[in-house]
């Protein structure tokens, strides 16, 4: 799940939506400390970063705040609350959608060396049309992500000898960007990854409206060929 790093103009943009009171409160602390790297409580440092557990700034963000040990203890104590320590390695959104837009970007031009790129869906179209995929999806059909597209690689003869169907699906954590590729032949680990890393930041991006969604007209198809040009959906 993605989540803002807190007292960033992102994170009080996302509090300020949800609790004005709060994020006003936060800045004078913050304005009075003369730093934001301190409790957004009290004002006092070393703080902590920490997920708020069970609460989300809004259906895709989980909520988040910075708090000194005492702070962290006292709401926890008072107020019920439970906080799981932020994981460094974790990337904010914005990095996220940074490190998505750059693999785009970046991994176009290998995969249309291969494959034409398309989108559609819901799962059972796609299944009507590409009866390889029934034995692919049957362990995850339950958990396949339905508000996002399910990516379409052909390869570039015609008609395409190879069909590679990319199914977003959540695992046991709630990540709706895994991803199972449906296979017509045999493909190398390199390609796999390829796709993979592929297929999920195109996911990503559309999950968090940093690419238009599929149902907004050719608005998609639009974005990607000003990002990529016409020779990624199109032989």
């Amino acid at each position: 799940m993605a989540y803002f790093t807190p007292h960033t103009l992102e994170w009080f943009k996302a509090l300020g939506a949800i609790n004005s009171l709060q994020a006003a409160a936060t800045k004078q602390i913050l304005d009075l400390a003369g730093k934001p790297d301190v409790c957004g409580n009290c004002g006092d440092a070393p703080a902590n970063d920490y997920v708020v557990v069970g609460v989300k700034f809004d259906l895709k963000t989980d909520a988040t705040i910075r708090l000194c040990s005492d702070c962290r203890d006292i709401r926890s104590k008072m107020h019920g609350e439970s906080f799981s320590h932020l994981n460094s390695k974790t990337p904010d959104l914005k990095t996220a959608a940074q490190r998505a837009e750059t693999t785009i970007k970046t991994q176009w031009k290998t995969v249309a060396k291969y494959y034409t790129v398309g989108w559609m869906g819901p799962i059972e179209v796609v299944e009507a049309q590409y009866s390889h995929i029934s034995q692919s999806i049957a362990t995850i059909k339950n958990n396949i992500s339905y508000n996002l597209p399910i990516v379409i690689f052909q390869s570039r003869e015609s008609p395409p000898k190879s069909i590679i169907t990319a199914i977003p699906y959540k695992n046991l954590d709630g990540n709706p960007y895994n991803c199972r590729l449906a296979i017509t032949s045999k493909l190398s680990q390199e390609k796999v990854r390829l796709l993979n890393d592929f297929s999920q930041a195109f996911w990503f991006l559309i999950d968090n409206e940093l690419l238009p969604s599929p149902r907004s007209g050719d608005e998609l198809e639009r974005k990607i060929i000003e990002w990529c040009g016409k020779s990624l959906i199109r032989c």
